[in-house]
């Protein structure tokens, strides 16, 4: 036998034997023999005693080992440390991505499985056959394709509602009588991210269109709208559509629906006229769909306007849509209204938080609503924030060129090529982990990482010493940053890395410790990012949440988080304890 491939040995075979070797007859047999090697792959992957031995033996070693972060391989090398191979290599692969490894896998070389792998991963009825013949359970077909809430919904009222906190109507007190036309008719509320903002400004608007303060800007009957709130993101616009369909069941106007209008992504909406109705709409979308267009000229004329996320309310980009909504710079006829958990651009003392401030009017309805105390700190008492507390871990020193200081300085971030050479810092990766697993192991831990690169590689090795971790950031498709978002309320991920994508929208309550590791000169930044954690008891938090800066060395700059805002709040909740204590001690 001369040849080397099946095929030319076959064909050798079948002569000697003076059997018919056509290519057609070749082809025919070699078929069947691979039938027969794929239904015996099939059966021993279909009896596999788990569904990792099950990925290992469909998919093999290469394909798995494609979905490991490299540096992640890399810091392992440089460890002394074995790569992981094999049922620990599906099993990390499956711990991570959680069923999405199936898809994953299947994706990085479709040629070779024992039969073609599905086009489409989203729970259809052949994938689901598909996953069952190989032994795996359907969740691993991939989820259906979430039905769309609808561009508008009706809703009626009304329901039972819990009492306002004391802070909460001094600040709806305020914002009634700027809707009666008392006053200024721009307001800011800044309360930090837990207290509440959100439900103070719908439930003040709903029961001001309820008393009639609002008949004002109506033609004829009662006040019909529109209402325009403004948010950055689905999750903000779809927190505002709750928000106004739980408080209008409960306080809405008697015999009147309220109609509420998605206005970003995909979604349009045209005018309604047998209710009271409020758009909520990204900032995009207005600029993308609205100005200009005579079709919306009717929202432009919208008798009350509201922007949530207030602190970006400042750029040429509000500026537009203001000016189109007949808010202008000289216009002050009707309500403006921003909402915000840091009243400010950068830093407290910067020249764009005085430009927002005026925006609108420097009118803080907030203003004094907790005495003399820190918002925070009374908050913590009341138990609506978790009491926080503050670790320190020394990072390394970075050198950066005067662009990349100056961009520090004036974004708020650093380069991303700043951030990737911080984020590949081996010993500063090795603090981040061994700080983590020396974590109560139960603990649901929030890491911003300095990098996408460093974020995957965190989950890689934190789950390899055996706590569950997976990472998303920008690049992460909705279903795959669904579904982590997902395992990790639900305690099935006990840590969640990740790049520039958490620190708005996303809630999980049950928070233990939340660990800033990317630098940032900008206080809302940090807040922003903070704020994921701090919700306390009466929101479902958690008592106490530690959080965890992660301190580098910004030559020519200093340290590279600012973090003073969260440790005048930890000092002085620590200095009221100790006065509380001594006061004890003199009874």
């Amino acid at each position: 036998m001369t040849g080397d491939a099946d095929r030319a040995v076959l064909k050798q075979v079948l002569s000697c034997l003076l059997l018919d070797d056509s290519d057609g007859h070749v082809d025919a047999l070699l078929n069947s023999m691979e039938r027969q090697r794929n239904s015996h792959r099939i059966r021993a992957i279909r009896n596999a005693a788990s569904d990792s031995e099950r990925l290992l033996m469909l998919v093999g070693e290469d394909r798995l080992r494609a979905l490991i972060p490299k540096d992640a391989l890399g810091y392992m090398a440089a460890d002394g440390l074995p790569e992981p191979q094999g049922l620990e290599l599906a099993e990390l692969c499956v711990t991570m991505l959680g069923v999405r490894a199936l898809e994953r896998a299947c994706k990085v070389d479709p040629l070779g499985l024992p039969y073609p792998a599905p086009s489409s991963w989203a729970g259809s009825y052949n994938t689901r056959q598909w996953v069952k013949r190989l032994g795996f359970d359907e969740e691993w077909a991939g989820q259906r394709t979430r039905k769309r809430n609808k561009p508008t919904e009706y809703v009626d009222g009304p329901t039972l509602l819990d009492e306002l906190h004391d802070y909460q109507q001094v600040v709806s007190e305020r914002l009634h009588r700027l809707l009666r036309g008392e006053g200024p008719q721009r307001a800011i509320i800044s309360l930090p991210t837990g207290a509440g903002k959100t439900r103070v400004a719908v439930q003040s608007v709903i029961q001001s269109i309820r008393d009639g303060a609002l008949d004002r800007f109506a033609a004829g009957a009662g006040f019909s709208g529109p209402i325009l709130w403004l948010a950055d993101g689905e999750e903000l616009c779809e927190q505002a559509i709750d928000a106004w369909s739980y408080l209008w069941r409960a306080l809405g106007r008697q015999d009147t629906q309220l109609i509420l209008s998605r206005f970003w992504s995909t979604y349009e909406m045209e005018e309604e006229v047998a209710g009271v109705q409020v758009v909520v709409a990204t900032w995009q979308k207005i600029l993308l769909r609205a100005i200009e267009n005579e079709s919306y000229a009717w929202l432009a004329q919208a008798p009350v306007v509201i922007l949530d996320e207030a602190h970006g309310a400042h750029t040429p980009s509000y500026t537009r849509i203001l000016g189109w909504l007949g808010r202008g710079a000289r216009e002050r006829d009707k309500p403006l209204i921003g909402l915000t958990a840091t009243p400010f651009r950068g830093r407290k003392d910067s020249a764009q938080t005085l430009q927002l401030l005026r925006r609108f009017d420097d009118n803080r309805l907030d203003e004094g609503v907790f005495g003399e105390e820190l918002p925070q700190v009374r908050l913590q008492r009341d138990r609506v924030l978790a009491r926080a507390h503050l670790e320190i871990l020394d990072g390394v020193s970075i050198d950066l060129s005067e662009r990349e200081l100056e961009d520090f300085r004036s974004k708020g971030w650093l380069s991303r090529g700043a951030e990737s050479r911080l984020g590949r810092d081996e010993d500063r990766t090795r603090t981040i982990v061994d700080s983590i697993m020396g974590k109560p192991e139960q603990w649901q831990i929030v890491v911003f990482a300095a990098s996408v690169e460093n974020a995957q590689t965190l989950a890689t090795l934190l789950t390899l010493q055996g706590r569950p971790a997976a990472s998303i950031d920008q690049d992460t498709s909705p279903e795959d940053r669904r579904a982590a978002i997902e395992r990790f309320k639900s305690g099935e991920l006990k840590v969640l890395t990740n790049y520039a994508v958490l620190s708005q929208g996303f809630d999980a309550p049950k928070t233990d410790a939340v660990y800033i590791t990317r630098p940032t000169s900008s206080e809302v930044r940090y807040q922003q990012m903070v704020g994921r954690g701090l919700r306390g008891p009466k929101n479902g938090g958690t008592e106490e949440v530690l959080i965890v800066n992660m301190l580098d060395n910004l030559l020519e700059f200093g340290d590279s988080i600012v973090y003073q805002s969260v440790k005048d709040i930890v000092d002085s909740e620590d200095s009221t304890g100790n006065e509380r204590l001594d006061g004890l001690a003199l009874r």
